[in-house]
């Protein structure tokens, strides 16, 4: 028996020892990844953002951005926006959050380069108001913005965790478009009489709910 427990011992010991060995090479790796991935892909996701492409470009790459972001923390047990020194789960490899925290950085950015581009576009609506057609339906330019906002919001659609931050993010975009768009058309229908300004009004506002 005290043989029996012997061998036991040493190989559970031994078995101890090989998964630790494991454990560090695959931890290694892991970090070899990690620093060898970070600078390209940076060098990649600036060059993108300087190009300055379409806005739903823009917050395509943002939403893909966050969800890798948020993949990879869930992969390897470690927080997103976790420091270096922050301690894994016991059963998940300690990945360097390195590549984590680029990806928050690169998402951040691509978000503000975004919402710069998108406000750039908005407030263009402001700029050489017309007047409303003659039968009073919504303008062409309501159309156009009303098409952007369906595009960028079908982009979370396909990569928001619907949380709080896609609620924050709908939140900001729906102010963005929809607050110079209803200045534009309040200013159109200025030049209007009342009761065809209402109407003009109402037509424009059905528009936007039916997009939303």
């Amino acid at each position: 028996t005290h043989t029996h427990t012997h061998n036991v011992g040493r190989t559970s010991a031994h078995w101890h020892c090989c998964h630790c060995r494991s454990h560090c090479l695959a931890n290694e790796r892991c970090c070899c990844v990690d620093r060898r991935a970070c600078r390209p892909l940076r060098a990649r996701v600036e060059q993108v953002l300087v190009a300055q492409p379409d806005v739903v470009v823009l917050y395509r790459l943002a939403n893909l951005l966050r969800f890798y972001g948020a993949t990879i923390s869930d992969l390897f047990g470690v927080s997103e926006a976790a420091p270096s020194d922050s301690e894994a789960d016991p059963g998940t490899i300690p990945a360097s959050p390195t590549l984590v925290t680029l990806l928050s950085d690169l998402h951040a950015l691509a978000l503000k380069v975004f919402f710069d581009q998108l406000n750039i576009r908005a407030n263009a609506l402001l700029v050489n108001v017309e007047p409303p057609p003659e039968g009073l339906e919504a303008p062409a330019e309501l159309e156009h913005a009303m098409d952007l906002l369906r595009n960028v919001l079908s982009c979370q659609d396909v990569y928001a965790d619907r949380g709080a931050q896609h609620e924050r993010d709908l939140d900001k975009i729906l102010t963005c478009i929809l607050d110079p768009l209803l200045e534009m058309c309040t200013i159109s229908a200025s030049r209007l009489d009342k009761v065809n300004a209402a109407v003009y009004i109402i037509n424009c506002v059905y528009q936007i709910q039916s997009t939303l």
